[in-house]
Parts: structure tokens; C-alpha cells; sequence
């Protein structure tokens, strides 16, 4: 977790498989949400678009896709540090929530 444009972002998040399913991802994510929404306004991430685990996951959990005229500076840097580090950004989505 970081700061992006002046919001929070949530770099990764993950929860080992053998736990899957139980809410820990969901609870995980809400605790982050609730520490920005004390500092900030929202909740940005990068993720791939089509994997289900991924922006399906955090749109079920009120992220929006966050059109690229929208990024801001920063924003628009990582993702070009994704493109350059060999992370296809074409598949993947900026998402943000409000918080």
C-alpha cells in the first residue's frame, strides 16, 4: 500500500490459496478501505482485466475501471513501469474506489 496521485494504492494483495473462499481477500481489502477513507478518497490498484480472481473480484467489491485520461501523473508512470518491468498492460486495468 502506497500513495499514488494522492490516493491510496493498493499494490497487491494476495491470499494463499488453501484459504480461498473463507473472506479473507474481501475482509483484507475492506481494512485497506477503511485505513484510506481516514487519510484520502479512494482506492486505486492495477490488475488484470479478464481474471476472474482479479478485476471481476474488485468490482464486485465497488472498483471501477479508471479510464487512462484519468490516471494523473503518477498513475500513468506505473503503469508504464508495469509495461517496461514485462507486465502486458493491455490485459490489465487501472481500478479505482471511492472511499
Amino acid at each position: 500500500m502506497g500513495w499514488v496521485d494522492g490516493v491510496v494504492h493498493l499494490d497487491q494483495l494476495a491470499v494463499r490459496p488453501e484459504h480461498g473462499g473463507r473472506g479473507v481477500g474481501s475482509a483484507l481489502l475492506e481494512a485497506v478501505c477503511e485505513h484510506a477513507a481516514a487519510v484520502s478518497d479512494a482506492v486505486t490498484l492495477t490488475t488484470f482485466r479478464d481474471v476472474p480472481w482479479n478485476a471481476p473480484w474488485y468490482a464486485r467489491r465497488g472498483f471501477a475501471v479508471l479510464e487512462a485520461e484519468r490516471w494523473g501523473p503518477e498513475m500513468a508512470g506505473l503503469v508504464a513501469y508495469e509495461r517496461e518491468s514485462g507486465i502486458a498492460v493491455e490485459p490489465r486495468v487501472v481500478m479505482r474506489r471511492d472511499v
